[in-house]
């Protein structure tokens, strides 16, 4: 069946409560229900900002390597299935970062963090966020919550977020797909997180990137 998620545009103050604050980074986490998270997003005031996306995909344009925000409807559809029939573990934080670009105005009284305005930018889960979504609106009874890890500072924080997470620039999403319970798959985590390979080898995830000089390739084959 063909469901899809609304979204429109509101005003904040928004206030998220039980905040604990991780470090003077301006690191903070927080759980809300998937029902307070619908809510959230439908908002429309969190937004997916290119260069910001922890799964993204790269173009080349003047030689240069360009990052674009990578969605998979059906990558989202398949989590809500797995959402509905309660197959689903809920281990990795939605991360939310809040851009210091001069127009964020935000408050944290040491319990409650209360954003009055400014520009936040989906970092991490948008596949888990879009998938909470949609089964939600096939059962909105779901009970289940969801950890949020929000971020406030230059955008540049928020791709070393990204690059901490992923170490090295990923390949293609379907490849790893591809090796899932496989010998494969462990073949090839070992190797690309080998310190010593690392250290001198770049994955990169196309055949343009490579004859660039850019890094190398797994491949299927």
């Amino acid at each position: 069946s063909n469901y899809y998620i609304e979204r429109k545009n509101t005003s904040l103050p928004l206030t998220f409560e039980n905040v604990t604050k991780l470090s003077d980074n301006e690191e903070y986490k927080f759980i809300i229900s998937f029902q307070e998270l619908k809510s959230f997003m439908a908002l429309g005031i969190v937004k997916l900002v290119e260069g910001m996306q922890r799964e993204s995909v790269t173009s080349i344009y003047n030689n240069k390597i360009i990052s674009h925000v990578a969605y998979n409807d059906n990558k989202a559809r398949t989590i809500a299935k797995n959402i509905i029939d309660r197959n689903y573990y809920i281990k990795d934080d939605i991360a939310i970062h809040l851009i210091t670009d001069g127009e964020e105005d935000y408050v944290f009284n040491g319990d409650n963090l209360t954003i009055k305005s400014g520009n936040m930018d989906l970092l991490d889960g948008q596949h888990r966020e879009a998938g909470i979504e949609y089964a939600l609106l096939k059962d909105s009874n779901i009970d289940m919550k969801q950890s949020i890890y929000f971020t406030v500072g230059s955008v540049e924080m928020a791709q070393s977020i990204i690059a901490q997470h992923e170490k090295q620039t990923p390949i293609k999403k379907e490849l790893v797909e591809s090796y899932v319970n496989t010998d494969g798959k462990l073949i090839f985590t070992r190797f690309s997180t080998d310190p010593d390979i690392s250290r001198y080898y770049k994955f990169v995830d196309s055949y343009e990137n490579v004859e660039r000089g850019f890094g190398m390739i797994t491949s299927g084959d």
